[in-house]
């Protein structure tokens, strides 16, 4: 697995004024996520992305859990996942828990056109980033089919 080569590419297309934190770990478990669920053509340009294209997704699931267990073991560090899709979408079973399994990537059903869905977003990241970040999202498009949110905490000191 390579997510420092991708941690490098998603920083060089980061680059701003502003002040950006780029958490390739966290855009890695999502991408992921979507290497479990697909198949053909897609799965191999996501798998070329995130370096895996020559490792058997069943060594790659024990080896992304054990990964995302050890993180998570550290003293305040915490990685939370959500793939959220729309009702009327089925998602196969296998998958859904694979993500549950690799990195801790709860799949549920989101009505994105509901009056408080953007409400019931936010409440998901601030429980997620110990109250620290209310209004993530500003806005939902009520037509969204599929929605994946990451939050990663950690408390260190910082060195400069």
């Amino acid at each position: 697995m390579h997510p420092e080569a991708f941690g490098r590419g998603a920083a060089e297309g980061a680059k701003t004024d502003a002040n950006v934190l780029v958490a390739p770990f966290s855009v890695f478990r999502g991408l992921n996520a979507l290497s479990l669920g697909s198949a053909g053509k897609t799965k191999a340009e996501i798998d070329a992305a995130l370096g895996r294209s020559d490792v058997a997704d069943e060594t790659w699931i024990r080896t992304l859990a054990a990964v995302d267990s050890s993180l998570n073991a550290a003293p305040e560090t915490t990685f939370a996942g959500a793939l959220w899709f729309a009702p009327d979408l089925k998602l196969d079973e296998t998958f859904v828990q694979r993500c549950k399994e690799t990195s801790r990537i709860e799949a549920a059903a989101f009505d994105f056109a509901a009056p408080n869905a953007l409400k019931k977003a936010n409440a998901w990241f601030a429980r997620n980033t110990g109250r620290k970040i209310h209004n993530f999202l500003t806005e939902l498009n009520p037509e969204t089919r599929l929605l994946i949110a990451d939050a990663t905490t950690f408390k260190a000191t910082w060195r400069i």
